[in-house]
């Protein structure tokens, strides 16, 4: 807002014929409250009442700037790695005696390389044109996960220790939002593991200390076979009867290993059947119920 000023005191030179001092007046009092241009009529009058008259434009300039009110703000990266902001999201009550006119700021868009403390500059415009400044901070943080694609299942064959190594599997990450990103896994690649199942847990972890986990499983199997040194071929004598009986081959067997099971035990249970389908053969053979005799035979 303006005041009207005394117009009067202005006036010089006003004269009459016949009255020494006329009267001076102004149509808009001095003082008077005016928010925009005026016209103020200045009239003269002499002591018979004849009156002159003139116009005085009266123009209303605002030479205040405007108060710039700044606040703090913090966001949060959308899943681009990027944020939008725009002068009202840092504007604290910026104001103008006279009217704003507009707010702008020096910087909108902000990403990945601006994690942290940034400093904007909110720049407050009246409607008369004056401005002025303030300054905001501006902090960005990294709320978001980092994405896995969890490995698959492996299944490994033991080695000749019966042994195998965890797979590295740094290569899981998918999709990290602001990187670089640290993988780990528990345990960790190359850990010797035996035959069975375990379970790996694997985790990704950004600088802003966001992770992601998740498991998979590593199994061991025994594929190989045991070995073991073959008893020699075995003589046995006949009997009155011309039958020979089998040998207890198991005890011949030695350097008999596995890495998994140690001393191994399917044979023995192979070997006493085998014996029993013998000794049936031979009972068959001597009450005569035809049984077949395979082992054993008496020559002459």
């Amino acid at each position: 807002m303006g005041s009207v000023p005394n117009l009067v005191v202005l006036v010089n030179n006003e004269s009459d014929n016949c009255t020494a001092n006329p009267t001076v007046t102004q149509s808009i009092a001095a003082g008077t409250l005016i928010n925009s241009d005026v016209l103020v009529t200045i009239t003269v009058t002499d002591g018979a009442g004849n009156s002159a008259t003139c116009d005085v434009l009266v123009k209303v300039i605002d030479n205040t700037p405007p108060s710039a009110v700044c606040q703090n703000i913090t966001l949060q990266l959308d899943l681009t790695g990027s944020v939008f902001i725009s002068a009202d999201d840092v504007d604290g009550g910026s104001s103008d005696n006279c009217g704003l006119s507009s707010l702008s700021i020096s910087q909108t868009n902000f990403t990945c390389q601006n994690l942290g403390q940034n400093t904007v500059i909110l720049t407050v415009t009246d409607d008369a044109g004056n401005t002025n400044t303030c300054e905001a901070t501006v902090t960005i943080e990294d709320n978001i996960d980092p994405i896995l694609d969890c490995p698959a299942p492996v299944t490994l064959s033991a080695d000749a220790d019966c042994e195998a190594q965890i797979p590295d599997f740094a290569g899981a990450l998918s999709t990290v939002t602001c990187g670089p990103v640290t993988v780990t896994q528990v345990p960790a690649a190359g850990t010797i593991i035996t035959v069975g199942t375990t379970t790996v847990t694997v985790t990704a972890t950004d600088n802003s200390g966001n992770s992601a986990s998740c498991t998979t499983t590593v199994t061991v199997e025994d594929t190989t076979a045991p070995t073991f040194t073959c008893p020699a071929n075995v003589t046995v004598a006949a009997n009155a009867n011309c039958m020979g009986s089998i040998p207890n081959l198991v005890v011949l067997v030695n350097n008999e290993s596995d890495k998994l099971h140690g001393q191994p035990g399917s044979h023995t249970k192979y070997s006493r059947r085998h014996a029993d389908q013998q000794r049936r053969a031979g009972d068959d053979h001597r009450h005569g119920r035809g049984g077949q005799q395979r082992d054993m035979r008496c020559v002459g």
